[in-house]
């Protein structure tokens, strides 16, 4: 009976897996097979990157002669002057500030004769370090020719007024050498160039800085006057009392610091 049983199986088996042979599974329902829906080549679009395209900036960099701010030319004027002094917060060109302050008369000389050199020497320098060091690449060489630009400025300049304004030749007299070896004038040079002024920033912060230096020698020049009627510690001598005086400048100017910056 077993093996009847198997017989029979088996029968079955090819039965219903043969082809055109009846079987029960030819009564199966079967799902229908529906073909892929595909959109319309009208409706397929290719994908396009999500980053915008960059935007066009209508920014220009302004000139080396741009103003942008009118403003920023007075904050310069009025540090270069007080807040950021030359002679009284840098004590640059103390030389001539301290021999040159005996009286009123030298003094004003010899500090209309620096702010007159400095802001010259300043607007060549960086004409100059602009048009010749800087795309040469140069920079090495900013304190040689600084210092020769300001050495041959004097020399033209005190010829020039000795020709022409000889009054005024006269009056700055022994002045106009001493200022090739005034570091004030350098010194200006190359603040310029660190501060990487403009060059009308850079004119306003010569002259204003011959202006603050003249003003600082000045003011010692008048508290200089009043020393005979003072009595001041001899062992201080001349030199001594200037410089005291001088600090004691300097830490009166000292409360203009914070109210504007470079």
């Amino acid at each position: 009976m077993k093996n009847s049983f198997l017989l029979t199986l088996l029968a079955g088996l090819i039965c219903g897996l043969g082809p055109g042979a009846p079987c029960l599974l030819a009564n199966t329902p079967t799902m229908p097979i529906t073909p892929p829906i595909t959109a319309p080549a009208s409706v397929i679009s290719t994908p396009t990157s999500a980053t915008p395209a960059p935007a066009t900036s209508s920014h220009v960099t302004p000139g080396p002669f741009a103003i942008d701010d009118p403003m920023r030319l007075l904050v310069i004027f009025f540090a270069s002057v007080l807040t950021n002094n030359i002679a009284l917060a840098y004590f640059i060109g103390m030389c001539a500030f301290l021999a040159l302050s005996k009286n009123t008369k030298v003094a004003f000389g010899m500090g209309a004769a620096v702010t007159f050199v400095t802001g010259l020497t300043a607007m060549a320098n960086w004409l100059l370090n602009h048009f010749v060091l800087v795309p040469l690449g140069l920079e090495s060489f900013q304190f040689l020719v600084f210092i020769l630009t300001i050495a041959t400025i004097v020399q033209f300049l005190e010829l020039f007024i000795d020709r022409y304004f000889p009054p005024l030749y006269e009056a700055f007299g022994i002045f106009l050498p001493l200022i090739t070896v005034n570091c004030t004038v350098l010194g200006t040079s190359l603040f310029m160039v660190l501060r990487q002024y403009r060059f009308w920033e850079a004119t306003v912060f010569s002259f204003a800085t011959g202006l603050g230096w003249m003003l600082a020698i000045l003011l010692l020049a008048g508290l200089r006057h009043h020393l005979p009627f003072c009595r001041p510690p001899r062992y201080l001598g001349e030199i001594g009392t200037a410089l005291l005086l001088a600090g004691l400048m300097a830490m009166a100017f000292n409360g203009f610091s914070g109210m504007v910056k470079l």
